[in-house]
């Protein structure tokens, strides 16, 4: 049984195609998102559609999420939401519909399951909070605290991939599909082999140019979104 993970779409409808592509290569039977499928870019429904749609799709809620449940409950919030992050919010409000927008919000914030015979305990942030960043460069203490008590333990948040092990359990941060922050144009994701144990993380080169263009037309004065697509670029 092959299982892919990955986390931090962002909306980017482009990066989540090509390393959807790769993933029907690999035959996965699951595939994981921790989180954060909205937020930064301007695709959310064709995104949320895809995850919907598919039963293979396992998802939990991340900060982004969060996010988009405040701008729905205290439209004052919005300006300043819209201010950090861009107009992925306000496109979110208008193009998802009433059943995907009830869909994001009830995914869980925690998610304790088991797929074949393996466990795998699966949130966005840390295991204390969603906004809690645990970064590959985390001290030893840190990144043992969270560790679970399943053999796979799926993290996020960061944007960088990483994974460690500790007494035969294994803490995996997929990376970003939809806004790599190591390489910014080419997306992260894992594949876990249950059968043979094989981890393997893959990277998938994705069009930059065209979500750039929609920089320029929704977000010009939010710089990162653009320059964060050029990182580890000559």
């Amino acid at each position: 049984m092959k299982i892919a993970i990955l986390a931090d779409i962002h909306a980017n409808i482009y990066a989540f195609n090509e390393v959807l592509a790769d993933i029907q290569k690999e035959s996965v039977d699951k595939i994981i998102v921790a989180g954060d499928l909205v937020g930064y870019y301007y695709w959310p429904s064709e995104v949320v559609n895809i995850c919907m749609q598919d039963s293979k799709f396992i998802c939990v809620r991340g900060n982004h999420e969060d996010n988009l449940k405040l701008a729905l409950s205290e439209p004052d919030k919005l300006d300043s939401l819209t201010k950090k992050y861009g107009s992925s919010y306000r496109i979110c409000l208008e193009t998802l519909s009433i059943e995907q927008v009830n869909w994001l919000l009830n995914l869980p914030q925690f998610l304790d399951l088991k797929i074949g015979n393996t466990n795998f305990y699966i949130t966005h942030g840390s295991l204390k909070e969603t906004t809690e960043y645990v970064y590959p460069n985390a001290d030893f203490k840190k990144l043992k605290e969270n560790i679970s008590n399943s053999k796979f333990t799926i993290l996020a948040h960061t944007h960088y991939p990483f994974i460690h092990s500790w007494n035969d359990k294994w803490l995996i941060n997929p990376g970003s599909v939809g806004q790599p922050r190591d390489f910014g144009n080419i997306a992260s994701y894992f594949i876990v082999n249950l059968e043979t144990n094989l981890i393997v993380p893959k990277r998938i080169a994705f069009p930059t140019k065209v979500i750039a263009k929609h920089v320029d037309i929704y977000d010009k004065d939010v710089k990162y979104l653009k320059s964060v697509l050029q990182r580890g670029s000559k």
